[in-house]
């Protein structure tokens, strides 16, 4: 079961105040850790979503990886504690893209290629995270999507959503090279699945 929350998630009234409402990522980071019984709800723009607390030891790799803070934002209150998002199926949206093709057109490129850094290095069974592309990302740079094993990626699962026409959208010049185990695909991508192991 997918917990991604719509764009027009509202945090109910009756839940403020019980659980921690973060506006940004750094105020998430600040909260106290007594709260361990309880999740935490980022209300940042398309970042929105609860997460809950682990400790560092688990996460650290992803820590390290995870710059724009996606999927785990680390404690600044106690930095053995992480917060993890709870939505196993990650979006570029989470890692800051617009999807806004065919409005603003903002170049997503930064945050799908941060989005994928994260995915192809942290997919594994006991963590059963995957990619969704629910939105239209427009693309205006050629996008290296590796999920070649042999060059240290975990393997991994991205599922596209074919409701509104949601995928990849590149400007004109630009397009996706697909890697996986020596099998190269040069691919506009909308409407699919890919499964790697």
């Amino acid at each position: 079961m997918s917990l991604t929350r719509p764009s027009s998630f509202m945090l109910p009234s009756s839940v403020a105040g019980v659980i921690p409402v973060c506006d940004t990522r750094a105020s998430l980071a600040a909260v106290p850790t007594n709260v361990v019984d309880r999740p935490a709800f980022l209300n940042e723009g398309k970042r929105r979503g609860f997460f809950y607390l682990d400790t560092y030891v688990n996460w650290s790799t992803v820590v390290a990886i995870d710059a724009v803070q996606g999927l785990v934002v680390r404690s600044t209150f106690d930095p053995s504690y992480v917060w993890v998002r709870a939505e196993r199926e990650i979006t570029p949206q989470m890692f800051g893209a617009a999807a806004d093709y065919g409005v603003t057109n903002t170049n997503d490129y930064a945050a799908i290629v941060n989005w994928f850094t994260v995915l192809r290095n942290v997919y594994v069974k006991s963590k059963g995270i995957t990619g969704l592309l629910s939105g239209r990302y427009y693309v205006a740079q050629t996008l290296v999507l590796n999920f070649d094993t042999a060059s240290g990626a975990k393997g991994g699962s991205i599922r596209g959503n074919i409701k509104n026409s949601d995928g990849l959208y590149f400007a004109a010049g630009y397009y996706c090279h697909f890697r996986t185990n020596d099998t190269v695909f040069y691919e506009t991508l909308k409407d699919f699945v890919i499964t790697t192991n």
